[in-house]
């Protein structure tokens, strides 16, 4: 019976870790263009608008001009001073400071770049 159940413990142990395994991995975005991402999952390329929460399969026209940027790397937090810059979804900068849970609209003192 204890061989039975360390088979059956071992059977689940293989089925988390596969289904960990399957897990879709998260959208890299390609580029932005207004209020749209560029987006790619596998081998698919979608767009996301977070204005509308609108997601297609066809591009945008706005991917059509020169406005349309590729993502740059954010800078890592050692080139910041331990700070994040982020956009809210209207477009307007922040900052945070994941160790000391701290947010900020204004550019803190210690951010490096």
């Amino acid at each position: 019976q204890q061989q039975q159940q360390q088979q059956q413990h071992g059977s689940k142990q293989q089925q988390q870790k596969q289904q960990v395994a399957a897990a879709p991995a998260e959208p890299k975005q390609l580029r932005t263009a207004g209020t749209w991402y560029e987006l790619q999952s596998g081998e698919s390329i979608y767009y996301y608008n977070y204005a509308t929460q609108q997601t297609v399969w066809e591009k945008p026209s706005e991917f059509d001009t020169a406005a349309a940027q590729p993502v740059k790397p954010p800078p890592s937090l050692e080139e910041t001073g331990g700070w994040a810059e982020m956009t809210t979804a209207d477009g307007a900068t922040y900052y945070y400071h994941a160790q000391g849970n701290l947010t900020t609209w204004k550019k803190p003192s210690t951010y490096k770049l």
